[in-house]
């Protein structure tokens, strides 16, 4: 089989103008390389995008728990409801936003449990106070203060 392969190869070589040859290899490897070369390029831009979009997920997690932080202070500082719907709203907002910036990083859920389920509780939370008008009562602050304390252990982890 080999053979065969071989004496066509020769057959083909004397057949052919050796000059011919030489720039059809030439041009082929050229080709070659070039596509080699623009393949590289295009993993190396789409690997760099992903690396983008993660930095910027994470970077977005960690300003919605900065913000969620900063809100929860706000409301009890204000401790009227005139005030605190709107501040309810914006935590649930950034918790929101914070979960879904969570889901899209290429990590293993399961090692993210425990923080999407801080973000769900947050939303949940938000929602009940907003449908009581945000007329809190001392439990109320009580569980907004838990918030807060994780909101701030969660900012040291990522920080």
């Amino acid at each position: 089989m080999l053979s065969k392969i071989e004496r066509a190869i020769k057959e083909f070589k004397k057949k052919q103008n050796p000059k011919v040859i030489g720039v059809t290899a030439f041009f082929v490897f050229g080709l070659v390389t070039l596509l080699m070369m623009n393949s590289i390029n295009i993993y190396g831009r789409e690997k760099q995008e992903n690396t983008d979009t993660n930095n910027r997920n994470m970077y977005e997690i960690i300003t919605s728990v900065n913000n969620i932080d900063v809100l929860v202070t706000k409301v009890k500082i204000t401790k009227t409801s005139e005030y605190n719907l709107p501040v309810l709203s914006k935590i649930m907002a950034e918790a929101s936003r914070a979960k879904d910036n969570l889901s899209a990083l290429p990590v293993n859920q399961s090692a993210l449990n425990n923080v999407s389920k801080f973000f769900t509780q947050v939303i949940s939370f938000s929602e009940v106070l907003i449908a009581k008008e945000a007329n809190l009562d001392e439990k109320d602050y009580k569980n907004i203060d838990k918030i807060g304390e994780v909101a701030d252990r969660l900012n040291e982890t990522l920080a």
